[in-house]
């Protein structure tokens, strides 16, 4: 499973020890998210972490990514 540079910095906010607790954190955060395109991109995060394996979340390098861009808009 494959996340986009926006997913991966989402997840970086949480808890990336355990896919359930993640999962969890989340689900439970969507109904208080404003922000549409934020709202999607958690729901988003929420249905890949549903359909990947154990050894997949394992494998993800949770590393925050800021570009250029990033700091710029600051």
């Amino acid at each position: 499973m494959i996340f986009t540079q926006d997913e991966i910095n989402l997840m970086c906010i949480y808890d990336t020890s355990d896919k359930a607790e993640l999962t969890k954190e989340l689900r439970f955060s969507v109904p208080y998210i404003e922000n549409v395109e934020l709202r999607e991109i958690t729901e988003t995060v929420i249905h890949k972490l549903e359909r990947m394996t154990a050894a997949e979340f394992l494998s993800i390098e949770f590393v925050p990514i800021v570009t250029k861009e990033d700091v710029e808009n600051e």
